[in-house]
């Protein structure tokens, strides 16, 4: 995983990925001001709140090991990400859900995408990290979340 803040990092792990033989995959955090609502000069901060509150670890996995695990030096609130994007809006407003954010909250603390696999989730807990998905996807790719939804197989 990469961000578009840390561009030393991003250029190694492309360099690294160029130089394996074989399919590879770069997951790249890219904030979209419009999609996502929030100011062109806040992209930087964003990526960085999104790894320092724990929803958007950086690693990677070369030959099916994790390694270069970026540790949190202190990790931030989620409500921090959250509330500079317009998509999460409803989240803040009067009568807006204290819990969703709390249950957010939570993922982040019981080590959110760290523990993958899903089945170490507690439902409560994957229900948060799934309406984070898919409000993003959502904002991003509003025809695929209903392929997602629409998908029974």
């Amino acid at each position: 995983t990469a961000t578009v803040d840390d561009f030393r990092d991003l250029q190694r792990k492309v360099k690294t990925a160029l130089s394996i033989e074989g399919p590879k995959y770069i997951h790249i955090l890219a904030p979209c001001p419009l999609g996502w609502g929030h100011h062109g000069e806040l992209t930087v901060k964003i990526c960085r709140l999104a790894k320092d509150t724990g929803l958007f670890p950086i690693y990677e996995i070369i030959d099916g090991k994790m390694t270069n695990v970026r540790k949190i030096p202190a990790k931030v609130p989620v409500e921090e990400y959250l509330k500079l994007q317009g998509r999460f809006s409803h989240l803040f407003k009067k009568g807006g859900s204290k819990e969703i954010i709390a249950e957010i909250q939570t993922f982040s603390n019981n080590g959110g995408f760290d523990n993958l696999p899903v089945n170490n989730l507690k439902t409560s807990s994957m229900e948060a990290a799934i309406t984070l998905a898919l409000t993003d996807l959502q904002n991003t790719y509003p025809t695929a979340i209903i392929e997602i939804v629409n998908d029974t197989r």
